[in-house]
């Protein structure tokens, strides 16, 4: 079972975002929080919903329990 993972800083929707820990958008550890090992994306949003209402999945790893816009991602750096 993976180990999933909040992220500290809000989304360009005003949300912080549930990642498992394979994600190529994992925040850097002191950016996230983690949540536990679950078997789902689904359990790990229903632990965080308890705690607050401004969540979602990432497009990338949890897309199960996205919603809303496709992220914009700048490859140009």
């Amino acid at each position: 079972m993976p180990n999933f993972y909040l992220s500290k800083e809000l989304s360009q929707h005003f949300e912080y975002e549930i990642h498992k820990d394979d994600c190529l958008y994992l925040p850097d550890e002191k950016s996230r929080k983690l949540i536990g090992n679950y078997k789902t994306s689904q359990e790990a949003l229903e632990t965080v919903l308890k705690s607050t209402q401004h969540v979602n999945g990432c497009f990338w790893c949890c897309n199960s329990i996205h919603h809303g816009r496709i992220p914009f991602i700048n490859h140009k750096k």
